[in-house]
């Protein structure tokens, strides 16, 4: 899949730290073991969601869900980050449109067998609510959060659920 990617971007710059990342339009990519978890555009505020750790998350953004799954379940030996500069949103659009083509990066969900841990163990409501997060269409850390704060779900379900992705109760 790298190889892929540098030969369509050949432009790439793989950054190591989220301060590394510059102003304008980018297309960033995150791979886990040569394998593409995240394609996506946008400036530096919304690439930074390729830094994602257990420790800061970007809870806004819809890939963030499957990236943290993936750090929370581990597994992964290495993980690559890249950028691709782009001159205006069009040129991002249209490279980021190739890349998926190519490489993929588009599924906002993670791994069926990432789905399956994160829900091993869950009462069976929580699970459900899982699941209901995981489908969305914005970020499901950010669905989970408004829903709790509207008593949707309640706090023991909120933990579970909290406990298994690995993020910070504090949302």
């Amino acid at each position: 899949m790298i190889t892929n990617f540098l030969n369509l971007a050949p432009n790439a710059i793989e950054v190591d730290a989220p301060d590394n990342l510059p102003a304008g339009v980018m297309v960033y990519v995150l791979f886990a073991d040569g394998a593409t978890v995240v394609c996506g555009i946008g400036k530096r505020s919304r690439a930074k969601v390729i830094f994602d750790s257990l420790e800061r998350a970007t809870i806004t953004h819809l890939k963030s869900f499957k990236i943290r799954a993936l750090l929370k379940h581990g597994g992964v030996e290495s993980w690559r980050r890249f950028i691709v500069p782009c001159p205006n949103k069009q040129a991002a659009l249209e490279l980021e449109a190739a890349l998926h083509d190519k490489i993929g990066g588009n599924d906002p969900n993670p791994p069926h067998a990432v789905a399956q841990w994160l829900l091993d163990g869950l009462e069976p409501e929580t699970a459900r609510t899982l699941q209901l997060a995981m489908a969305s269409a914005f970020s499901p850390l950010r669905d989970l959060k408004v829903w709790r704060k509207k008593g949707l779900i309640s706090d023991a379900d909120w933990f579970s659920i909290i406990n298994k992705v690995g993020h910070s109760s504090r949302l």
